[in-house]
């Protein structure tokens, strides 16, 4: 979970929003247990401004 929460605070620190984090967007290594974060097709570059529209998934 760590390393998933650090690939976040990387995208967020170069100005990258992921905007659909979950565990169909994690190829894990089962060997190394190494975790990358992929498919950024709902990303968006940050921005100063308020947000007004959504992407992602709902759940409860």
């Amino acid at each position: 979970m760590l390393q998933v929460i650090w690939a976040a605070r990387h995208c967020c620190a170069r100005g990258v929003l992921h905007s659909d984090i979950n565990l169909e967007n994690l190829l894990i290594n089962t060997r190394t247990m190494d975790i990358k974060l992929i498919d950024f097709g709902c990303g968006r570059l940050l921005k100063d401004s308020p947000y007004s529209s959504f992407t992602g998934n709902f759940m409860r």
